[in-house]
């Protein structure tokens, strides 16, 4: 069974990453061909009609898996136009979904902590979901810049940490009760008792595994708590100072040398992802 699961797991990564592989090439493959001003004629024809810099800077996942099915299904039930739905409703729901999910995730059963892996992947979608009936709602299609500053911006934030947080604190909780092991070498002794000192022979190293000490763990945790919070946050930074430079209006640049230094942003964008940058 073991085998059969690892088996499904690589081929489930391995088209996974051929698929963002191949949606990464098209996407930039028509940025560098029509840049980001284009007509609707031509939109219509293309594969990614937007691609704004919030676009851009987005992982895998959420681009090309969590939004399109997110906007496929406002789209097809209309949840945008249902009374009392509203994006800082749904922040609300989908941080309940990680309270629910990190509560799952400290149980000793494989199921339970599988099904708090769906839950999470559920308010991830959800989190998508916001901003999408956010833009129907206030008749923004297509139009991904972020609403920085706004109250639902700051809901939506405050969910987000605090689902970041209860996960990361019940992944600390689950390996306090149940330490991983590891793998150590140690050397064993032959001890020969003369009435007087036991005398030690060393030989060959041999393998052994113990649990990892639970302050190893904790400041493990710590660490990849600290790390998600100071990445998310350099990505929001970082996100709006593209926008304010690369998206909005200013009449002191040239629209020519506008589009240049779009083009070069994105392209020194690519090459961080392909870890190529400084």
């Amino acid at each position: 069974m073991a085998g059969c699961e690892e088996s499904c797991g690589f081929y489930f990564v391995f088209a996974l990453v051929t698929f963002f592989v191949w949606m990464d090439l098209s996407f930039f493959d028509e940025l560098a061909e029509h840049g980001s001003f284009y007509n609707s004629s031509m939109a219509k024809n293309m594969m990614f009609p937007v691609k704004s810099i919030k676009l851009r800077m987005q992982d895998h996942t959420d681009h090309y898996v969590n939004l399109p099915w997110m906007q496929f299904f406002n789209e097809n039930t209309g949840l945008h136009a249902v009374p009392g739905v509203t994006p800082n409703l749904i922040s609300g729901i989908h941080l309940f979904l990680a309270v629910l999910a990190a509560k799952c995730f400290i149980s000793g059963s494989l199921g339970i902590r599988r099904l708090g892996v769906v839950l999470y992947e559920l308010r991830c979608q959800l989190d998508i979901l916001d901003g999408v009936v956010f833009r129907a709602q206030q008749n923004l299609k297509g139009n991904f810049m972020s609403v920085w500053g706004s109250m639902g911006y700051l809901v939506d934030a405050f969910a987000d940490m605090c689902g970041g947080l209860l996960v990361g604190g019940a992944c600390a909780v689950f390996l306090n009760r149940y330490p991983p092991w590891k793998r150590v070498r140690t050397k064993p002794h032959d001890e020969l008792e003369s009435g007087r000192k036991a005398v030690c022979f060393q030989s060959e190293e041999e393998e052994r595994y113990v649990h990892v000490s639970r302050r190893s763990v904790n400041i493990k945790m710590l660490l990849v708590v600290v790390q998600i919070i100071a990445r998310s946050g350099f990505w929001d930074h970082y996100l709006h100072s593209y926008v304010e430079l690369l998206e909005k209006p200013n009449p002191d640049i040239p629209r020519v040398r506008s589009l240049f230094s779009h083009a070069a942003a994105s392209t020194k964008f690519l090459y961080s992802i392909v870890g190529l940058g400084n």
